[in-house]
């Protein structure tokens, strides 16, 4: 019997093998090598076999392509080196045996096949070497040029199993080495010199492991007659072959061969050789093989004889030098390796031949080539890194061609010295006494390199040398200590050098880390005087930082004096930058460096010291002639030293030193030059006045020149220079009047300093000057100020100077002038303030002069920024003259305040306010918003310092018209305008509280009652400010005087008409307000107000004031509301705007509304929702009245105050709304239409709503729906009407379930009256609106409340009251309602209806595919699961099997949805069935016959449908009676879990052999007819569930049962289908029949 299943199994196996053949070339590459796998799986079991029919199938196939061919081959090597052991030996000969004919039996070169038959020798070879050896000497035969391949393999053979190959080596050689000299074709050149450079490697192996070798008496000698044949053929011949590849194979083997050559032969080859190695270098692109084999030639030779070399030692050098990368190419790994292999050459040549490879180096460091330097640098650099004893000979020179290279231009040059130098500091080999050389070298690389015409470097590549360099010697610095006194004294030279200012961070670096380690202990003067001026720049590269750390670690004066103070304050410096290196702020940093200067000098009580620090800083004041900011910061340190320094000499010369220093054309620069002049003169006062006097006298009064000489002057005066020199003394004195002492100067301020700025101020025509002019003035009237003026000296002129500098402010007069506004408006400020004090018509001339232009300069120049943040700034605009505009507001606000303090009436503020009342209006806010800062600063000002005494006024008789003035201001469009206007509406109530006799007390109540306001009246949010206005409102009621009352309502009327409608719509929200508080005390002034009220009514443009006026009008007429309503319906659809506002204004009165809501119930009732049409053009025109109902009734909801109203009449108004939205799909409105006229002069007439085609009905509808659930407060049921397209019925049955579960929940109480409300409908003639009443009835199922059992029964009876229904939606949604019912009602509920309910669901499983009604089959389905769900539910026990038949054809289903419910009921089928019943075994049928379905859908491309598999066979597991099938189902198949399906179905099936192999015949040919399914993963599936179903069938007769040969046909059948996955997979099923 086993004969015969053996007989039988391998035609069979043969075929599959056969059929896995020809496919293994498949086009896709992942099929192809799935056909690979499977043979190799299929191996594991039948190695000899797989073996066989591969040979087999190439033998009787001899037309297939070379590719499928090699694909075959590749196979079969792999199983050959896989299982190698389970070869039988018959196998191994008939593998070699064809292995060596498919390799030899086509002479031309096709190494496609061959070499893949040659790697099946090659892995047989592993354990079989002795047959596959012997058989491939059979084919070398002597005088016989052998197959190219047959060498090739041998050499491979020897770099696997070189045990093996070298007892067979020798005989090899006799054959092979006489032909060589024969061999013409470059492919067996190739081969044979491939196998014998392996050759050699295996006799080294073999050799360098003799004491484990099988024959220990092989000797290196026994091959040197053969080798030294073949070397000779090689390099005589083979090594000039124009194939590349040949020449490089023959370089390759020579240099594995040399190594057991015979010394004779080396010392006879060597002098040949090496030339023509040299010379390959010119015909070859690839230098690697060639190196190699000149790196094995110099160690061979210079070991056998050291003199062999020496005749060819130049041309080496000379030939392999040029293959030294001087920039390596990272992406050409090969050229980099070519490169080491050349330094690895010198390296050994320099061994043993090590003077002249040294003057080698010497001579080409000295080249005038550059990349001839370079070279000899890398070949010097790897000397010395990897044999620094070789070089010490000529260490010298070396050092003295470094040196030398030093001053080389080259950026590759300096690139490698830099190297070169870094090794030799390293090995300690640079000269003692003369390192500083070098390091110098380095230095100059961390300077900024700039590129010049000599070479074509990119600034990148300098700087990353410059990076470079400043690493290099921060590393030196800190890991090289030999070298720590030379770098010292270098870097400190450096730091004070002007050549070396830019790599100052770098030198600092350095100098810290040296300084900290041992040379704290010198002082170091000269470098505390180069970090102060350095430190102008602290931010730049964290140069702070870098020179705060080196600060501290030095020692300034030999004295213990200072350094408390020295250490605290450098800490403190440190610290402050560090956390303001973002917001860096250079005043306040001076004033820190100031500070510390001052500190440490006065703990200091040395003059000699102080006098060298000023002259050491004379001595490096020329380092910054370039660098203004640190020439000033250390000017100004100077003149700090000397406040400390008695001697008139030294601040003479200081002083001198200051003013040569000067660029007069830098404005900046003479502005701090003059700050250091000032500093002066804190201490030597008279000294300066002298100086600056003689310049005066001599230079500016046009004398000699000679006294002095200064560095801008030339031989001739030039008026320039005379300007120049004006500006300086200008400058100068105005700092002088700042920081010089207030009894000297006060002495001679007038005629020293005033008169010359005021005459220069009348005569300059030079731009500059005039600002100078204006500060100066300005500082003497600082200095003249009551407060500083201890001698109470008085300006004698202020009356005529103050109109001289007021004219300064011209706005026409040039853009220059507006830079002159905020220099000119504080020295306006210091002159006002002096005594006496302005007389009223001086004060109005100059209120109005600053006025005019400033703020139309703001106009023209400046823009407010909308975005305004406290980063950002209120204002942009021209980015020139901008700033100083907005800079001058702050400026002119103290001004007027100053002005108002020194006459502090109401009649000065009335004047003030009068001049600024135009501005507050204007169009622009550029000009709106600083005159209201004016306002409110001067209203601030005037409430802080009035005195309300007995006989001061009783009112404030202004209150009524600021208010009305400022209140457009607190709802202007710019957020920055209405915070300042609250606070100036704050500031009026204030005054106009304490003039009413509130104590200052009371301001703080208006302040608390504004304090909301003022938070939050920078918001945008419309909402925000509208309760913000309103508030602000009853805080103006609740302070404003009654008899300022009609003043305020009359010009607040005004502002409706304000130019911006923000502001006048705020306006009318205050005028609302004020009349519904305040309206019964204006019965004198109603009808002027009204009537002023209705004139500009139609002036208003703004439609949300014009909005807000009708309800100012409202309030006036609310008792003729009936006769605007009685007007509105006759208006045409669509309503324009202004009907709707009077809807909305009606909707205010209560009693109204419920009026107009009984009689639009009254027209949905009566008339007929639309007219079918269809006869005539299949359209339904809906009727007028209701539409226009509707549109009322969308505006009236829109009253949130009516939620009362519609909650008291919601179930009627919301079923009426519900049905018509239905009704209303696929509607039309009442379009234009004309009918006949009987007068004969009108023959034709138009019907009023002609516009209503416009409208969508259904939109109206929805609308008017969405907006009354708004209004009656149900949110949540309004959200479920939003986001649905409702074109068609379907789309609004969809939201229906949302909806009636928000109802529900809403109207718990009475939901059972909008179930008697929409009940009717159930009858109704129209289609949709039946549809849409029991679509709300069957989900009210759901949402019902439970304990209502009458009316949940009402609901059961009135669904199957429509059973029958001609419409398939009408049923289809009772369906789903009796769903419902299963799930969400009681049991005893549920049975009480249950026989009915399943007759109903049996008769909707009747599919017909013909008819569009599937839904109504899905809801059955879905209803029937949920019916059987209930455990009570057994009366209908006997029906589960037909059910289960009848929902079988729909789990192939294309619809999705179908496939899902039918799978989920045969799941719910299966639970409800115990094994006490009799349907069970019957059931058990089913469940077997629908395992594979369900097995197959977890593959399936729907995720529900996936779901809804693993949730059936869950349930029905139990039914196949096995514990451990079962186990591994609810294990594994979890619902929310990933499945993998390949491993668990692999897994599965196994455990199935054990439990079920009686039904794995039909189970297995159950996935065979899943071959043809049209859905890609479950063809593929299927068949792989195939394969593993017969692998898994052990048993003799059942096995009989299944027709392999039908399988095995299916399965092959699928490898020519079209989808790469599915072939894949039948691939894999097919290696699966086969695997035992």
């Amino acid at each position: 019997m086993k004969m015969d299943v053996k007989e039988q199994g391998k035609p069979q196996i043969q075929a599959v093998i056969d059929v896995l053949l020809e496919s293994v070339a498949d086009k896709n590459v992942v099929v192809s090598e799935s056909i690979s796998t499977s043979l190799r799986k299929i191996a594991k079991t039948y190695t000899n076999d797989v073996l066989n029919v591969c040979c087999e199938f190439c033998k009787a196939h001899d037309k297939i392509s070379k590719e499928h061919l090699s694909e075959i081959l590749k196979t079969m090597e792999q199983i050959c080196r896989d299982y190698i052991l389970e070869i039988d030996g018959d196998t191994v000969i008939g593998l070699v045996e064809f292995s060596v004919k498919t390799m030899t039996q086509n002479i031309a070169y096709e190494p496609l096949v061959q070499l893949a038959a040659s790697g099946i020798l090659v892995a047989l070879g592993a354990k079989h070497c002795i047959q596959v050896v012997d058989h491939l000497q059979s084919k070398l035969e002597k005088n016989t040029i052998p197959h190219y391949a047959i060498p090739f393999t041998l050499g491979s053979l020897a770099s696997s199993n070189a045990f093996g190959i070298v007892p067979y080596i020798k005989n090899i050689f006799e054959v092979i080495v006489p032909m060589m000299n024969y061999i013409k074709t470059d492919h067996h050149k190739d081969s044979v010199g491939y196998a014998l450079g392996r050759f050699s490697e295996a006799i080294t192996e073999y050799m360098c492991n003799i004491s484990s070798a099988p024959d220990p008496t092989i000797t290196t000698s026994l091959f040197y007659v053969e080798l030294g044949i073949a070397y000779d053929t090689l390099s005589s011949s083979w090594l000039f072959s124009k194939d590349m590849k040949v020449a490089q194979t023959v370089l390759l083997s020579i240099s594995s061969i040399l190594p057991n050559l015979s010394v004779d032969k080396i010392n006879q080859q060597t002098n040949k050789i090496i030339p023509v190695l040299l010379n390959l270098y010119k015909k070859h692109k690839d230098p690697l093989p060639i190196t190699q084999c000149l790196g094995s030639y110099i160690q061979v030779a210079a070991l056998a004889n050291g003199t062999l070399l020496e005749p060819l030692l130049v041309s080496i050098l000379h030939t392999i030098g040029d293959f030294i990368f001087i920039s390596p190419d990272y992406a050409q790994p090969e050229l980099l390796r070519n490169h080491s292999e050349v330094l690895r050459c010198y390296e050994r040549l320099t061994l043993h031949f090590t003077d002249h490879c040294l003057d080698y180096i010497l001579a080409h460091l000295h080249n005038n080539n550059e990349k001839e330097r370079v070279k000899a640098l890398l070949i010097l650099t790897h000397l010395t890194n990897s044999s620094e004893n070789v070089i010490h000979s000529k260490m010298n020179e070396f050092l003295q061609s470094l040196l030398d290279l030093t001053a080389d231009n080259s950026l590759r040059v300096k690139k490698t010295l830099l190297k070169a130098i870094v090794a030799f500091a390293y090995k300690g080999l640079l000269p003692k006494g003369g390192e500083h050389k070098y390091l110098e070298f380095i230095l100059k690389l961390c300077c900024k390199q700039i590129p010049n015409r000599y070479n074509h470097f990119s600034q990148q590549e300098l700087s990353d040398l410059q990076t470079t360099a400043d690493n290099t010697l921060f590393m030196l610095s800190t890991s090289v200590i030999e070298l720590e006194d030379v770098l010292w004294n270098l870097l400190i030279t450096s730091l004070l050098t002007l050549e070396y200012s830019e790599s100052c961070i770098t030198i600092l670096r350095c100098l810290t880390h040296l300084a900290a380690r041992k040379y704290s202990g010198d002082t170091c003067v000269a470098a505390f005087i180069r970090c102060i001026a350095l430190l102008a720049h602290p931010v730049t590269e964290f140069r702070g930082t870098f020179i705060l750390n080196f600060l501290k670690n030095i020692n300034l004066y030999n004295g213990a004096s200072y350094k408390n103070i020295w250490d605290a304050k450098v800490a403190h410096l440190i610290k402050y930058l560090e956390q303001n290196y973002d917001h860096f702020q250079h005043k306040d940093w001076e004033y820190l460096i100031y500070d510390f200067m001052g500190l440490v000098l006065e703990n200091i009580k040395d003059d000699t010291f102080k006098e060298s620090l000023i002259l050491e800083a004379k001595k490096q004041l020329p380092l910054y002639s370039t660098k203004p900011v640190e020439k000033c910061l250390l000017l100004k340190c100077v003149a700090i030293i000397t406040c400390y320094i008695g001697k008139d000499i030294i601040v003479s010369d200081v002083l001198n030193i200051i003013i040569e220093m000067i660029k007069f054309n830098d404005g900046s620069e003479l502005q701090q030059c003059a700050e250091a002049i000032g500093i002066c003169s804190r201490s030597h006062l008279k000294l300066v006045l002298e100086k600056f006097s003689t310049i005066r006298k001599e230079v500016l009064g046009k004398k000699s020149l000679k006294l002095l000489h200064f560095s801008f002057m030339n031989s001739q005066r030039h008026e320039i220079e005379l300007e120049r020199i004006r500006q300086m003394v200008l400058a100068s004195y105005s700092q002088i009047c700042n920081e010089a002492p207030s009894d000297l100067l006060l002495q001679t301020i007038q005629y020293e300093i005033l008169d010359f700025a005021v005459n220069e101020l009348r005569s300059c025509k030079d731009f500059t000057v005039r600002q100078h002019c204006l500060k100066t003035i300005g500082s003497v009237a600082d200095a003249l100020h009551p407060n500083r003026n201890t001698l109470h000296i008085h300006m004698q002129d202020r009356d005529i100077i103050l109109p001289l500098v007021t004219g300064q402010l011209l706005l026409h007069s040039g853009p220059e002038y507006i830079e002159l506004y905020p220099i000119t408006l504080p020295v306006i400020m210091s002159l006002i303030r002096l005594p006496p004090a302005l007389e009223e018509e001086q004060r109005s001339i100059l209120l109005k002069h600053c006025f005019d232009n400033i703020y139309n300069a703001s106009a023209i120049y400046c823009k407010i920024n909308a975005e305004c943040t406290p980063g950002t700034g209120t204002y942009y605009g021209d980015l020139k003259l901008a700033p100083f505009v907005y800079t001058s507001f702050t400026k002119l606000n103290f001004v007027v305040q100053e002005l108002l303090m020194q006459s502090l009436s109401p009649s000065t503020l009335d004047e003030i306010v009068s001049l600024l009342e135009p501005w507050l209006g204007r169009k622009k806010a550029e000009q709106r918003l600083p005159a209201l800062e004016t306002l409110r600063d001067a209203l601030q000002s005037y409430l802080d310092h009035v005195k309300f005494a007995y006989e001061a006024p009783t009112s404030f008789t202004q209150s009524g018209f600021l208010l009305a003035r400022v209140v457009p201001r607190c709802t202007d469009p710019n957020r920055t305008i209405r915070k300042v206007g609250v606070e100036t509406l704050r500031l009026i109530l204030c005054i106009t509280a304490r003039y009413e006799g509130h104590l200052r007390d009371y301001d703080e109540n208006i302040k608390q009652s504004l304090a909301a306001i003022q938070e939050e009246i920078d918001s945008d949010k419309p909402k925000i400010l509208f309760n913000l206005t309103t508030d602000l409102s009853n805080v103006i009621v609740e302070h404003l005087p009654p008899v300022q009352l009609p003043y305020f309502i009359n010009h607040l009327i005004d502002a409706l008409l304000d130019v911006e409608s923000l502001s006048s719509s705020g306006s009318t929200v205050v005028l609302n307000t004020v009349i519904k508080s305040k309206g019964e005390d204006l019965s004198m002034n109603v009808s002027d107000l009204l009537n002023k009220l209705l004139n500009i009514l139609d002036q208003i443009t703004c439609l949300r004031t014009r909005a807000s006026a009708l309800r100012v009008i409202l309030n006036f007429a609310v008792h003729h509301s009936k006769v605007v309503v009685g007007m509105l319906l006759a208006h045409p659809l669509p309503f324009t705007q202004y009907i709707n506002d009077c809807w909305v204004v009606l909707s205010t009165d209560m009693d109204l509304v419920c009026d107009i809501l009984d009689q639009f119930t009254k027209i949905f009732k009566t008339s007929n929702l639309y007219e079918d049409q269809s006869s005539v053009n299949h359209l339904r025109i809906v009727s007028i009245q209701p539409l226009q109902a509707l549109s009322a009734m969308n505006q009236i909801f829109t009253n949130l105050q009516l939620e009362g109203i519609c909650k008291q009449k919601f179930p009627e108004l919301f079923s009426i709304l519900y049905i018509t939205a239905a009704s209303y799909i696929g509607t039309a409105a009442p379009v234009t239409t004309t009918f006949r006229n009987t007068n004969k002069k009108e023959k034709y007439s138009i019907i009023p709503n002609r516009e209503a085609y416009k409208l969508n009905p259904l939109n109206v509808c929805m609308s008017t729906l969405s907006t009354f659930l708004g209004c009656a407060g149900y949110t949540s049921v309004s959200e479920s009407l939003v986001g649905y397209n409702l074109e068609k019925i379907e789309q609004f049955l969809d939201m229906v379930p949302i909806l009636t579960e928000n109802v529900s929940i809403t109207l718990s109480q009475n939901f059972s009256w909008v179930v008697s409300c929409i009940a009717p409908y159930l009858k109704s003639e129209v289609e949709y609106q039946r549809t849409a009443a029991v679509t709300f009835l069957a989900s009210s199922i759901k949402y019902a409340p439970q304990h209502d059992h009458v009316l949940l029964e009402s609901i059961i009876e009135m669904l199957m009251s429509v059973q029958n229904d001609s419409s398939y939606m009408v049923r289809q949604n009772m369906l789903r309602g009796l769903g419902y019912v299963a799930v969400y009602l009681s049991s005893d509920l549920v049975l009480r209806y249950a026989d009915n309910f399943f007759t109903t669901f049996m008769q909707g499983l009747d599919y017909n595919t013909v008819s569009n009604e599937s839904g109504v089959t899905l809801d059955s389905m879905m209803g029937l699961s949920k019916l059987l769900k209930i455990p009570e539910i057994n009366c209908i026990y006997s029906e589960q099997v037909k059910a289960a038949m009848r929902i079988k054809p729909l789990f192939e289903q294309d619809d999705e949805l179908l496939r899902e419910a039918a799978i989920y009921l045969f799941g719910d089928l299966g639970s409800s069935i115990n094994d006490s019943m009799q349907s069970s075994e019957a059931f058990r049928e089913q469940v077997c016959g629908n395992l594979i379905a369900l097995l197959l859908h977890l593959c399936d491309d729907q995720p529900s449908v996936v779901k809804a598999c693993k949730y059936s066979l869950r349930n029905v597991a139990p039914f196949l009676k096995s514990v451990e099938v079962n186990k591994m189902i609810q294990d594994h198949i979890l619902e929310e879990g990933h499945l993998h399906f390949s491993d668990f179905i692999s897994d599965f099936v196994k455990t199935m052999g054990r439990e079920l192999p009686d039904f794995f015949p039909m189970f297995l040919m159950t996935s065979v007819s899943y071959f043809k399914s049209s859905w890609v993963d479950i063809r593929g599936s299927a068949a792989l569930l195939a394969g593993l179903l017969y692998s898994q069938i052990t048993d003799k007769e059942i096995r009989k049962q299944v027709s392999l040969g039908t399988v095995c046909h299916r399965l092959l059948q699928l490898l020519k289908d079209e989808n790469p996955q599915v072939r894949m997979k039948a691939v894999q099923a097919i290696a699966c029949l086969y695997d035992k």
